[in-house]
């Protein structure tokens, strides 16, 4: 159960992380953005192999 709650904590703030690069840089850095968002869609795949 611990284990469910930082992988949400996690997602939660890749979240957060995504939307102020993408607020604050906008279109300007692709690969930043990119990152962060192959991040959470993998972040996103762990907490449905949990569920």
């Amino acid at each position: 159960m611990e284990r469910i709650d930082e992988l949400e904590i996690l997602i939660n703030s890749t979240r957060q992380q995504l939307e102020f690069y993408q607020q604050f840089y906008g279109p300007h850095n692709p690969k930043t953005n990119r990152l962060v968002e192959e991040q959470l869609n993998i972040l996103l795949e762990l907490q449905e192999e949990h569920r």
